[in-house]
């Protein structure tokens, strides 16, 4: 009599045991299918993000190469405008060197002075 209530009993338990551990089983499986579709979008916004990122070190760099593209622009044209300048100030010596000349000889002659200047003068005293 005990051994039948014990198979029943054992019976009964395995019956549920089944259930349980199908249900372990299935909740197991539902978990990984969970697991996995939030793993596979984390890992979609991730390469989301690495593009996004990538857009932005683009952008980064041509703004850097406009950057340094202008400094150098920036740098000739000082350069150029020191140079212009130098030979601005050349030719401004020269033109004072001349114009004291020119005082130096008109003060020594007044006589010329008040007299017309002849083309051949006017000519030669033209300025480049």
């Amino acid at each position: 009599m005990l051994k039948g209530i014990y198979s029943t009993i054992v019976g009964g338990l395995s019956k549920y045991l089944v259930a349980i551990l199908t249900g372990l089983l299935l909740a197991a499986g539902l978990a990984t299918g969970v697991i996995y579709k939030q793993l596979d979008s984390a890992r979609t916004e991730a390469l989301q993000a690495a593009v996004v990122a990538q857009q932005y070190q683009d952008l980064a760099n041509e703004r850097k190469a406009a950057l340094e593209a202008s400094e150098a622009l920036y740098e000739a044209t000082i350069t150029s405008l020191n140079t212009r300048a130098a030979a601005a100030e050349a030719q401004a010596k020269k033109f004072k060197e001349q114009n004291d000349a020119l005082s130096k000889a008109l003060a020594a002659n007044r006589d010329w002075a008040d007299a017309p200047i002849p083309d051949s003068v006017r000519n030669a005293l033209k300025r480049p």
